[in-house]
């Protein structure tokens, strides 16, 4: 993009009543490289947060007056800087974001790999179930045609010990599930549960590895505990996001709905979130900061949703997501970022475009091997 590009794009998102944008259009027709970086926006569905406006309008400004300083438009903030345009365009094109919906998604949920294991020991492969009931300690289980496990608490012997299930969700895989007290739960890719089939006592304690959203059935005798490494959280009826992958340095918790109690591993240390908090645990340390929900939570609607997101982190979601190892030719490229909002369900080869789109970054994809090199 040229400075007269970027000129334009900066009257079109300030409203300028001078910009004209028939003669925009003709000069984009005659130049494919500005129409395939506009044909992006169409590209972006509206369930993308808007950037802040003042921020993208600061942008602009200072890589017009980069750009009197450089010759090529290739620097990692002007790379930035096209990605915020881009996103803030295409939510104005598509219309403002859409609240969080916790429904089936359209997508069929590939079950074929993820297993169920049982009290007893016994192994299901969860696609087999295919209607079925099963009739457990306590509970009847039924796999659903929607690609829903339920639970239904059927009451057990007094002093009797509950039975657990436990389930595992390999990379390139994704699941939901009913527990027995109406909970409803979504396990991302390489995620393990471990929970009861009924809630007999006094709390209802479940244990997770990997990343699970929660939508609490509310109880306000018996609290909802997740315990994921040295993180409790601790709830009544909420919704809210656990993630614990080992990739990461440390572990979160995101509130979306309600509050929650989250204690780190020091016992006398906690916090209560409100919507919108993220509580932060790392080298014991626990601290609380406010985050965009709708990013963090896009994955259970089937949406990557970045915000100024480095390349290495984005490299490990797609990693677990479409099982694949990638790799960076220049470690400089990875605390390159990206903007935008792209369906989980498309093709990496069609994620990796369009984060090609907005930097100087470029991906060699080999079966189960990616690449990022720099553009040439």
């Amino acid at each position: 993009m040229t400075k007269r590009d970027l000129q334009q794009l900066h009257d079109f998102l300030s409203g300028k009543e001078e910009f004209d944008a028939s003669a925009f259009a003709r000069e984009v027709n005659a130049r494919p490289a500005l129409g395939r970086f506009l044909s992006g926006l169409a590209k972006l569905p509206g369930e993308a947060s808007a950037p802040d406006r003042e921020r993208v309008i600061r942008g602009v400004k200072q890589a017009l007056r980069r750009r009197q300083r450089q010759r090529l438009l290739r620097t990692r903030a002007a790379a930035a800087i096209a990605a915020l345009l881009l996103a803030w365009a295409g939510w104005r094109f598509a219309g403002p974001p859409a609240e969080v919906e916790m429904a089936a998604r359209e997508t069929p949920v590939d079950s074929s790999r993820v297993r169920l294991l049982l009290g007893g020991g016994e192994v299901l492969s969860i696609h087999r179930l295919d209607d079925t009931t099963i009739h457990q300690r306590g509970a009847d289980i039924t796999w659903e045609r929607d690609g829903l496990l339920t639970y239904a608490a059927r009451g057990q012997a007094d002093g009797e010990e509950p039975a657990y299930n436990t389930l595992v969700v390999p990379r390139g895989n994704e699941f939901r599930l009913s527990l027995a007290d109406r909970t409803e739960v979504w396990l991302n890719s390489e995620t393990e549960m471990r929970y009861p089939v009924e809630f007999p006592g006094r709390d209802r304690v479940v244990h997770v590895t990997g990343e699970a959203f929660f939508k609490v059935a509310r109880d306000t005798l018996r609290p909802f505990v997740v315990l994921a490494g040295e993180m409790r959280v601790e709830a009544l009826g909420t919704s809210f996001n656990v993630n614990t992958y080992r990739d990461q340095d440390a572990l979160l918790t995101t509130l979306v709905e309600g509050t929650v109690r989250v204690t780190g591993g020091n016992p006398g240390e906690a916090v209560t979130l409100r919507p919108g908090q993220q509580a932060r645990l790392r080298d014991g340390q626990l601290t609380v900061r406010q985050v965009n929900t709708a990013e963090t939570v896009a994955w259970i609607n089937g949406q990557f949703l970045y915000y100024d997101m480095p390349l290495e982190q984005i490299a490990r979601q797609l990693e677990r997501w479409y099982n694949v190892a990638i790799y960076f030719q220049d470690d400089a490229l990875r605390s390159y970022t990206f903007t935008g909002v792209v369906k989980r369900y498309h093709s990496l080869r069609e994620i990796c475009s369009y984060i090609e789109e907005t930097t100087n970054v470029r991906f060699v994809i080999d079966k189960e091997h990616v690449t990022a090199c720099r553009a040439k």
